[in-house]
């Protein structure tokens, strides 16, 4: 019994090492990692899309004759397309426009901001140009100069365009038998005296009809305050809108309209461009209506 048992203690290591010799032999490549490969493709979805920050502006307490403080809105391409053309600016000066703030015991709140709103891109505020996105310019109730008379015969409207303590006075007359002043036909004319604070269009050039929609007549000048300008006439006859930067295919055609920030912006792109109010002497005190500017690209 003894022997066998002593013959069992000496066999098992002799198996256990005869085992290790084996494992120790085997290829070594069965203990390596599988590898392979596979594609990834991720397509974006063609997207049009812009970003305007700070969604909110404001001034307060600026003085009739002056203006605010200079603020800055940035326009990002958040979206995939690259818009090729421009930027261009509009505000809803004219949503106001059934209501004339300029007649006798009228309240701040018949003014819209935004036709006090000027802008300027990088190009214009280095030389300090700024320009209005959209002013509606009244007709008065009372011709500027109460013991005169228009200074155009049959002139049914007559106003200031503002700018802070300037003024230039305007006069605008429908065609011949025509009630309307959105027709350039026989008769018709568009006067705005070139030198400021007078009260009437004398020795003033007449500007040039342009072309019409139903809601406006377009006119240019070639000099004055209103020389790089759009200037349209309601057909109603009861006020001009002044513009430059509008690019809306719902306004008639004009020969000055232009971009504010011309060229392309590309995804991720972004621009800038500072805006003011320029308030004009004579508004009453108060909170004027507040306006929604709109950016567009194209």
């Amino acid at each position: 019994m003894k022997f066998t048992y002593s013959i069992a203690l000496l066999v098992f290591p002799i198996l256990l090492l005869i085992g290790l010799i084996v494992l120790l032999m085997l290829p070594v490549d069965i203990l390596a990692d599988a590898a392979n490969t596979t594609n990834v493709q991720v397509n974006v979805s063609e997207v049009s899309q812009l970003s305007v920050s700070p969604p909110y502006v404001s001034w307060s307490q600026i003085a009739p004759g002056a203006n605010g403080s200079v603020q800055t809105i940035t326009v990002k391409n958040i979206g995939s397309t690259t818009f090729s053309t421009g930027i261009y600016v509009s505000v809803d000066s004219w949503a106001n426009t059934t209501n004339n703030p300029t007649s006798p015991n009228s309240d701040t709140s018949k003014y819209m901001s935004g036709s006090f709103l000027v802008i300027g891109n990088s190009t214009h505020t280095t030389a300090d140009e700024y320009w209005f996105v959209n002013q509606i310019s009244w007709n008065e109730t009372t011709y500027p100069n109460p013991q005169g008379a228009p200074s155009v015969s049959g002139a049914v409207s007559w106003g200031y365009f503002w700018n802070k303590t300037n003024s230039w006075v305007w006069e605008l007359k429908p065609a011949t038998g025509d009630t309307s002043c959105r027709n350039g036909s026989a008769g018709s004319s568009l006067k705005i005296q070139a030198t400021a604070n007078l009260n009437n269009v004398s020795g003033a050039t007449p500007a040039t009809f342009i072309a019409n929609t139903t809601q406006w007549s377009t006119w240019n000048v070639t000099g004055g305050p209103l020389g790089s300008y759009c200037i349209a006439a309601s057909q109603d006859c009861k006020y001009l809108m002044i513009y430059k930067h509008d690019m809306n295919s719902s306004l008639p055609n004009c020969w000055i309209k232009e971009y504010i920030g011309p060229g392309s912006l590309t995804p991720g792109q972004s621009k800038a461009f500072d805006i003011k109010p320029h308030i004009s002497s004579g508004i009453p005190a108060g909170t004027l209506t507040n306006s929604t500017v709109t950016f567009t690209a194209s």
